[in-house]
C-alpha cells in the first residue's frame, strides 16, 4: 500500500545553442582577456582555469562568493567577463552577480550550475545574466559562451 509520488522538473527553454560543430570550431579561439572564476570545488576551478590559461587568458580565481566581490572590486576596470557558479559559500552566486552589477551595470555573466531554480534563472536572465552552462562543465560550451559574451556588441 505504499505510494510514490516523483516530482520531475518542467523542463526550460533552453538558450538557442549552435550545433556541435560550431561549437568545436568556436571553442579553440581563445584571448587575452581577463576572466573572474567563482568556483568553490578546488578540482573543478583548477580544470577551468588550466583549459582557459591555455587558450590565453588571464584568470582571477575566487573559490567562494566573499572573495569573488573583493576581487571584481580589485580589478573590475580589467576583467572582461565573470563565469560564476550558483552555489557558493559566503554569498551565492546571485547575491555575487547583484553586488558586481553594482559596481559595474554591464558586466558580462556566465552561470553554472548542476540545477538552477527556473525562477532563480529567470531574475538572473532579467537582471542581465549573458548565459546559463550545466555543470559538469564542458570546456568547449564554456569557451564557446565566454567568446560570445566578449565578442558581443564589438
Amino acid at each position: 500500500g505504499t505510494i510514490f509520488d516523483i516530482y520531475f522538473p518542467i523542463e526550460q527553454p533552453q538558450q538557442e545553442t549552435p550545433h556541435k560543430e560550431v561549437i568545436e570550431a568556436l571553442s579553440t579561439k581563445g584571448g587575452d582577456e581577463v576572466i573572474l572564476l567563482i568556483e568553490d570545488e578546488d578540482a573543478l576551478a583548477g580544470l577551468v582555469h588550466n583549459a582557459l590559461a591555455k587558450l590565453g587568458y588571464n584568470i582571477l580565481l575566487a573559490s567562494d562568493g566573499e572573495e569573488a566581490i573583493e576581487l571584481y572590486k580589485e580589478h573590475n576596470e580589467y576583467i572582461a567577463a565573470v563565469i560564476s557558479d550558483i552555489g557558493l559559500p559566503k554569498f551565492d552566486g546571485e547575491e555575487v552577480y547583484m553586488h558586481i552589477k553594482a559596481i559595474n551595470n554591464e558586466v558580462k555573466v556566465i552561470f553554472a550550475s548542476g540545477y538552477i531554480e527556473p525562477e532563480m534563472k529567470e531574475r538572473l536572465m532579467k537582471n542581465g545574466a549573458k548565459h546559463f552552462i550545466q555543470k559538469p562543465y564542458l570546456m568547449n560550451e564554456v569557451q564557446w559562451a565566454l567568446r560570445q559574451i566578449i565578442d558581443e556588441g564589438k
